[in-house]
């Protein structure tokens, strides 16, 4: 059976040291996790966040998994370290995802997922490879300034709004095969 955390949840500043398992647990208020640091793995899985979901500052030293991920609120993930794989493959983001200046050292995965509210990804870092296939965003797509070191893929994703892309790096392929951008992007 899945955790339940009714009444809010605070691990701001915890050190998980082994394998933690989140998955299909459901945060009923806002769930804090600022500054804490994964030393392995991190599922998340399946995860409900029901209101606000708050990682600001967090270290994963192992793989992140939020693949199916559902955050009703705002997700803010800005400051983030994703030493190994992060996978937000098919999460849906139902307020503004905030992934400012995070770096994600290895293959970031975003694939299949929905953006209802803005999506930040302003000066963050990809060393891997990174997916955004199949992607919906129906709020503001904000890439600037981010730096792509491996392969960048936007085929088949829809940006119904100002999609920015100024000032990227690219450093490998970059992808757009049959993207559809709906109000404008900007890559000057």
């Amino acid at each position: 059976s899945a955790a339940r955390f009714c009444n809010g949840s605070d691990f701001s500043g915890a050190t998980f040291v082994g394998t933690v398992d989140f998955s299909r647990a459901t945060f009923g208020e806002i769930a804090g996790f600022g500054d804490a640091t994964f030393a392995g793995d991190a599922n998340f899985t399946r995860a409900v966040f029901d209101q606000d979901a708050r990682f600001s500052g967090v270290t994963f030293m192992g793989t992140a998994d939020f693949s199916n991920a559902r955050f009703a609120g705002d997700a803010v993930f800005r400051w983030v370290s994703f030493n190994a794989n992060a996978d937000f493959r098919e999460a849906s983001f139902g307020g503004h995802a905030d992934f400012r200046d995070t770096a994600f050292a290895a293959d970031a995965g975003f694939s299949g997922a929905s953006f209802e509210g803005n999506a930040g990804f302003f000066r963050s870092s990809f060393g891997g490879n990174a997916s955004f296939f199949r992607m919906d965003f129906a709020g503001t797509a904000e890439f600037r300034e981010a730096i792509f070191e491996g392969y960048a893929g936007f085929s088949t994703a829809a940006f119904s709004a100002n999609a920015n892309f100024s000032g990227v790096v690219f450093e490998q392929l970059a992808w757009f095969a049959d993207a559809v951008f709906e109000a404008g992007a900007e890559f000057a």
